[in-house]
């Protein structure tokens, strides 16, 4: 049985904090932003992919003082 990341973000999105989809293919853009947190489009360096990780953070803790 074949499973696709879309698939496999679909079985873990209960399990983990952030899902971030990193892809070449920006046809897969749809479904990974409905079943994601974010997306990076292939060819990324280490600014982007950091500052990607720093915004799913910063808006957790966000998200948190605002329910507190």
């Amino acid at each position: 049985m074949e499973v696709s990341g879309i698939d496999m973000a679909r079985m873990l999105r209960n399990r983990v904090k952030y899902i971030l989809f990193v892809t070449a293919h920006s046809s897969y853009a749809i479904n990974a932003i409905t079943d994601g947190d974010s997306l990076l489009l292939k060819p990324i360096g280490y600014p982007t992919f950091s500052a990607t990780i720093e915004h799913l953070i910063g808006r957790t803790q966000l998200q948190r003082r605002w329910l507190s």
